[in-house]
């Protein structure tokens, strides 16, 4: 019995060592691992791909964020600038390359922040504080 049991068990580990990676590789078929690529500084992103009526700096803001960084790590860096932002991340590589913008006005009381896949150059979120507050 005991046999039986222990058969049973090392099957299913295996079944579920098989197929959990290979459902998480699927997940991130569409936002996968770019890591290893190189794309331009944050600076340069904002210059030549930001569309400015998507998201624009405010020119006398307390605090203009650009940072380029992976998408784990992207809450930290909003959160360096005390900046809280929530958003979601259902098929998107934790070591995918993202593009990080933040402007905070003068007061501290409005701020826009978005933020942008480095490979498909597309906006894949974006924040504003209280709404359209800021041009």
């Amino acid at each position: 019995m005991r046999y039986v049991f222990r058969v049973g068990f090392v099957i299913l580990a295996l079944l579920l060592t098989v197929t959990i990676p290979a459902g998480a590789e699927e997940t991130w078929e569409k936002y996968s691992d770019n890591s290893h690529k190189s794309f331009m500084s944050a600076d340069d992103f904002y210059e030549k791909v930001v569309d400015k009526n998507d998201y624009k700096e405010t020119l006398d803001a307390k605090l203009n964020v650009r940072e380029k960084t992976t998408f784990k790590k992207m809450t930290n860096a909003y959160k360096k600038f005390d900046i809280p932002v929530e958003y979601g991340g259902v098929g998107v590589h934790p070591d995918r390359q993202m593009y990080v913008f933040a402007t905070t006005s003068k007061d501290g009381k409005s701020r826009l922040t978005a933020h942008y896949d480095a490979e498909k150059e597309m906006m894949m979120g974006k924040t504003t504080t209280p709404s359209n507050a800021m041009d």
